[in-house]
C-alpha cells in the first residue's frame, strides 16, 4: 500500500513543544504551534516502516496533516494575507481533503483526559481493540506524544514520563475517517472507556480513551519531538507496530452504530452525567460567585448584575457589555469596548471568555465582528464554544395610549439591531442559520422580549416595574406593511459575490444596494482579486475546472453550459434573472444529479432535489413556496416529461415570484433569486421554455455508466473547498470584466445583466483559449440548439410544409384545412400529409375542432420556421379568418 499525506514546514518558528529550565531550576513547557508561513508538500510512504521513519526525521518546524493539499507543493499562509501571496493556500478544509484511496487514521490518547491512564502501548491497543475487536488484525504503528519522555542529562529526576501516546492505523479510504473516527470513539464510550470531566468553571466535559475531534483534513499532528534546551533532553522509545505487513485496514468494519447501540450509548452517557452533576454543580456555583465578585467591583456595577452576566457566559454563552475579555496582548477590556471599537477589535486574538488559563493560550478564541450578523467570539477551548456579544437590552416604559410610539421606539431599536428585514411585498424576515425566515407575530413578541427591556408603573409599589413585551405590540409592528423603515432583504448570501455593475461584494454585512445579506463564518472572507492577471484567470480557471474535469460532457456546447452554470451560481443572488440549467444524459448513473447538487452547493445552497410538480398550480405553489423559505436552488430531478409551462417561464423571467400564501387568501410577493435546474434522461425542452434553459449533455458511453469510480466524491470536493471554488470563479469573471471585451453574439432576451456578466465571459474564456485543454463554446448555442429540436417548432414546420402542398399561396380557413380541400376530390399525398400533421397536432384527438385549430394557428402566427410563417387575412366580403403560408423575402 502506499500511503499518501502531508508534511508542513513553519519558515519562521517551531511546530512542537519547547522545554527548558527557568532561573529557580523550574521546568517551563512552551506550545509552538502557529503557522503563519511556511510550505506544504505531498508526500507518501510505502508502508508503516516507512511511516515510522518519517516520524522519526521531522525536524522542530516540521508537521504532518493527514488530508491531502490542492497542490503537490505550495506555499502555506494565514487567509489575511493570501491576497499577498498570489498561489499560496492556507491551512483550512478549502485546501485540505482526505484522499479516496490509502490515509493514515491517527488515535490520540492523552493521559491528562482519560479517567484510567493507559500506561503501554500494548495497553492502548487492547483497549482500542476492545471497542472494536475488528482492528484486531489491523496494521497499526504507535508513537508516544512529543511531551513524553524528557529527562534531565545532569543528574537529576525524570521530568515527564509516558504522556499522552498515538496510535495510527492506515485506512483504504480516508474520504471515511471523518465517519470511522465519530464511530469508533461511540465505541470506546460503549466499551466502558467514556467519562465526563469537569472543567475548571463546572462545565462538562465528554472525554474517553482517544480525542473525538481531531479527524479534519486539515488537522495538524505536532508529531515532532519536543525541543529541549540543555540540561533538558528527550528520550522517546522507538515506534512500535503490528501487522506491518497487513493490507489498509477496511473502515466499514467500523460501522455506524445501530438503533439499540445508540439508546445504549445515550443512556451511558445520561447515567456518566448524573454521577458528576453534584461536583459540577458545586464547581459552577463556586466560580461564578469568585467572577461575579470580582467583576462588581472591577465595573462597579451591583452584585446580582455580575452574577447575571457571569452566568450568562458560562450557561448561555452569551457575553454582555460589561463581561470583560483578555486579549492577546494589552489591557483587559469588556464588551461593550470591542462592540464599540470594531475596526480596533474584529478578527483579533483572546483567551477563553470562562477559562482564560486555558493551556496557558491567550489566543485559544477569535472574535469575529464583521460575520454580516451577530457578533461572537469563537473559542477553540474544548471541542470549541461559540459566545455571542451582546449589549445592554434598551429600556422602553409601557404607557396607555402610546401604542404608536411604543411602535416607532421599538422599530428604531430593531433598526439598530440590523437582524430583522423588509422581504417582498410585506413580510418581515429574520435570518438564521444562514437562511431566510419569515417571522411571525409570536417570534416577533419573543425577540421584543430579548433586545427590549419593558417596564410598566407599578400604582401600589409607586414605581416602575419589569413587564413583558405587549401581544398587541408584535402585531402591530408585524401588520406596519411598508412603513417599517427596516432594510429591505432580498436574498442572504455566505461568500463573496459581484453586483450587477460588476464590483465586488466580499465585506460581510449588508449592502444597500443590492438588498444582499453577507454572512460569514470565515476569520478572513477572501477578497476578490480587483485587476488579476490573465495567468491568475488561467490559474483560477483550472483551480474551478478541477472537481468536473472527469465529467463526461459531450462536447464543447456542454462544457460551455456547465462553465456558466458554475459563474451563474456565485451570481445567482446578486443578478435579477438567469436562465435555468439543465443536465441530460443518455442513460442514469452518469452522473447529471452529482453535477446539479454540486452547482447548487457552490451556491451555497441545499443538495436537495424535488421531483417534478405534476401540473403548473403544483408548480407554482412549490416554486413560491421555496422562494418563502428563501431557497436559492430549486433542482427538479429525472423529469420524464418535456421541460415546459407558463409557471416555469415566468419564474425564470422573474425578479420577484407571486402566489397564493397558504392559509390565507391574499397573494404575496417574494424575490426571486433562485437558480433553476433540472435533470433528466434525454430530456426535451419545449414552447418558450428552449430559450430560457441552456443544456449540458454528457455521455459516459458506456452501458453501466454507474460503476464507474473515481479517486474523490466531487460533491464533498465543491462542499469542502466552497469558499476557494468561488474566489477562483469571481476571479474569472474580474479577469474578463478587465482584460476582455464582448464576444458573443446578440443578447440572450430577458437575461440582459446575466449575459453581460455570465455569457461573455464564458465566450472570452473559449475565444482566449483560458481553459487551455477545456474545449467551451458559447452556452447561448444551447438555446438555438434547442429552439430547432423543440417539438413544438418542429411539428409547425411540418404543418406549414404539408399546407403549402396542399394550398400553395391560397388563403383557406381552418375548417377547409381541416377538410383538406383542393381543386381534386381525389386522394394525393399532400392530402395525406396534412391529415397526418394535423392528427399528430390533434394527438389523435377525433374531436379535434377549427376553433382549435384557429387557436393553435393564431398561437403560432407570424413566427419563422425555415424562412415560412403563418399570416392572417379577414375576408372583406364573407367576415371569415383565412391563412397562408408566406416566405420571408430576401
Amino acid at each position: 500500500m502506499t500511503i499518501s499525506l502531508t508534511r508542513l514546514t513553519n519558515d519562521r518558528a517551531q511546530l512542537t513543544k519547547v522545554f527548558s529550565l527557568d532561573a529557580d531550576g523550574r521546568v517551563v513547557k512552551h506550545t509552538k504551534a502557529f503557522l503563519a508561513h511556511g510550505e506544504v508538500e505531498r508526500i507518501e510512504v510505502a508502508d508503516l516502516h516507512g511511516f515510522a521513519a518519517l516520524l522519526q526525521s521531522l525536524k522542530h518546524n516540521q508537521a504532518l496533516a493527514y488530508g491531502l493539499t490542492v497542490k503537490p507543493r505550495a506555499t502555506v499562509v494565514t487567509k489575511d494575507v493570501m491576497h499577498e501571496h498570489p498561489g499560496a493556500i492556507a491551512r483550512s478544509r478549502d485546501y485540505f481533503s482526505f484522499a479516496a484511496g490509502p490515509a493514515m487514521f491517527m488515535c490520540d490518547h492523552d493521559a491528562d483526559h482519560a479517567s484510567d491512564p493507559l500506561n503501554s502501548a500494548d495497553a492502548l491497543r487492547d483497549a482500542l481493540i476492545k471497542a472494536c475487536p475488528a482492528l484486531a488484525g489491523a496494521p497499526m504503528l504507535w508513537c508516544a506524544s512529543s511531551s513524553s519522555f524528557i529527562e534531565r542529562n545532569d543528574g537529576g529526576a525524570p521530568v515527564t514520563g509516558l504522556r499522552g501516546q498515538r496510535m495510527y492505523i492506515p485506512f483504504l479510504q480516508g474520504t471515511d475517517i471523518e465517519r470511522a473516527g465519530a464511530a469508533l470513539y461511540a465505541y470506546t464510550w460503549l466499551a466502558g472507556y467514556g467519562h465526563y470531566l469537569v472543567s475548571k468553571n463546572g462545565r462538562l466535559l465528554d472525554r474517553s480513551i482517544i480525542d473525538g475531534s481531531v479527524y479534519q483534513p486539515e488537522r495538524i499532528d505536532f508529531a515532532a519531538g519536543a525541543m529541549c534546551h540543555p540540561p533538558l533532553v528527550q528520550r522517546r522509545p522507538d515506534p512500535k507496530i503490528w501487522n506491518g505487513g497487513a493490507e489498509a485496514f477496511d473502515s466499514r468494519l467500523i460501522p455506524d452504530l445501530d438503533a439499540q447501540q445508540r439508546i445504549q450509548l445515550s443512556e451511558m452517557q445520561a447515567a456518566a452525567r448524573a454521577r458528576v452533576k453534584p461536583e459540577a454543580d458545586r464547581v459552577r456555583a463556586a466560580y461564578i460567585e469568585d467572577e461575579a465578585q470580582g467583576l462588581a467591583v472591577t465595573q462597579d456595577i451591583d452584585i446580582d448584575r455580575a452574577r447575571e452576566i457571569v452566568r450568562a457566559a458560562l450557561e448561555d454563552e452569551t457575553l454582555y457589555a460589561e463581561f470583560v475579555l483578555m486579549p492577546e496582548e494589552g489591557r483587559p477590556v469588556t464588551v461593550g469596548e470591542v462592540l464599540d471599537n470594531p475596526a480596533r477589535w474584529h478578527n483579533k486574538r483572546f483567551a477563553d471568555p470562562c477559562e482564560p488559563g486555558y493551556r496557558n493560550d491567550r489566543r485559544v478564541a477569535w472574535l469575529n465582528l464583521r460575520s454580516g450578523g451577530r457578533p461572537y467570539l469563537w473559542s477553540w477551548a474544548h471541542g470549541g464554544i461559540r459566545y455571542d456579544l451582546v449589549r445592554q437590552p434598551r429600556l422602553l416604559k409601557l404607557q396607555a395610549g402610546e401604542m404608536s410610539r411604543l411602535a416607532d421606539d421599538s422599530l428604531d431599536i430593531l433598526r439598530a439591531q440590523g437582524e430583522v428585514f423588509d422581504f417582498g411585498d410585506g413580510a418581515i424576515a429574520r435570518v438564521a442559520e444562514g437562511r431566510v425566515h419569515i417571522a411571525t407575530p409570536t417570534w416577533m413578541l419573543d425577540y421584543l422580549g430579548r433586545v427590549i427591556r419593558f417596564e410598566r408603573f407599578d400604582g401600589r409599589a409607586k414605581d416602575w416595574v419589569p413587564a413583558d413585551a405587549p401581544e398587541k405590540l408584535a402585531k402591530f409592528i408585524c401588520d406596519r406593511t411598508g412603513e417599517r423603515g427596516l432594510p429591505k432583504l432580498t436574498a442572504v448570501i455566505t461568500a463573496p459575490t459581484l453586483r450587477p455593475d460588476g464590483t465586488a461584494l466580499d465585506m460581510p454585512g449588508y449592502d444597500e444596494a443590492t438588498g444582499l445579506l453577507f454572512l460569514s463564518e470565515e476569520r478572513d472572507p477572501l477578497r476578490v482579486p480587483v485587476a488579476p492577471t490573465f495567468g491568475q484567470v488561467q490559474e483560477a480557471f483550472a483551480e474551478l475546472w478541477a472537481p468536473f474535469a472527469m465529467f463526461p460532457f459531450a462536447d464543447d456546447e456542454s462544457r460551455g453550459v456547465m462553465l456558466a452554470a458554475l459563474l451563474t451560481a456565485v451570481l445567482r443572488r446578486a443578478i435579477p434573472t438567469a436562465p435555468g440549467f439543465a443536465f441530460d444524459a443518455p442513460a442514469a448513473g452518469t452522473g447529471k444529479t452529482k453535477l446539479a447538487q454540486c452547482v447548487a452547493v457552490l451556491g451555497g445552497n441545499s443538495a436537495a432535489v424535488y421531483a417534478p410538480p405534476r401540473d403548473e398550480p403544483e408548480a407554482s405553489k412549490a416554486l413560491f413556496s421555496l422562494l418563502l423559505g428563501g431557497a436559492g436552488c430549486v433542482i427538479w430531478d429525472n423529469l420524464v416529461r418535456p421541460l415546459e409551462g407558463a409557471v416555469l417561464n415566468a419564474f425564470l423571467t422573474a425578479a420577484e415570484f407571486s402566489d397564493r400564501v397558504l392559509g390565507a387568501s391574499s397573494n404575496k410577493t417574494v424575490p426571486n433569486r433562485a437558480m433553476f435546474i433540472a435533470s433528466g434522461n434525454n430530456l426535451t425542452v419545449r414552447g418558450d421554455a428552449c430559450r430560457r434553459i441552456l443544456r449540458c449533455r454528457i455521455d459516459a458511453a458506456s452501458e453501466t455508466p454507474f460503476l464507474r469510480s473515481f479517486p474523490f466524491d466531487p460533491l464533498v470536493k465543491v462542499r469542502d473547498s466552497r469558499q476557494v471554488l468561488v474566489r477562483a470563479a469571481l476571479t474569472v469573471l474580474r479577469g474578463y470584466q478587465t482584460l476582455g471585451v464582448p464576444m458573443g453574439e446578440g443578447e440572450l432576451a430577458s437575461f440582459e445583466v446575466w449575459d453581460q456578466l455570465v455569457r461573455q465571459c464564458v465566450v472570452w474564456c473559449a475565444d482566449m483559449g483560458v481553459g487551455g485543454a477545456v474545449g467551451l463554446k458559447d452556452p447561448a448555442a444551447s438555446t438555438l440548439r434547442a429552439a430547432d429540436e423543440n417539438p413544438e417548432k418542429v411539428l409547425l414546420g411540418r404543418v406549414m410544409e404539408a399546407w403549402l402542398g396542399v394550398f400553395g399561396d391560397r388563403a383557406v380557413t381552418a375548417a377547409e384545412a381541416l377538410r383538406g380541400e383542393t381543386d381534386s376530390l381525389e386522394e394525393s399525398p399532400a392530402r395525406e400529409k396534412l391529415r397526418g400533421a394535423v392528427e399528430e397536432l390533434s394527438d389523435g384527438d377525433r374531436n379535434f375542432s377549427a376553433r382549435r385549430f384557429t387557436a393553435y394557428l393564431n398561437k403560432h402566427r407570424d413566427e419563422v420556421v425555415n424562412g415560412q410563417f403563418f399570416a392572417n387575412s379577414q375576408d372583406s366580403h364573407e367576415k371569415v379568418l383565412k391563412w397562408r403560408v408566406k416566405t420571408i423575402l430576401g
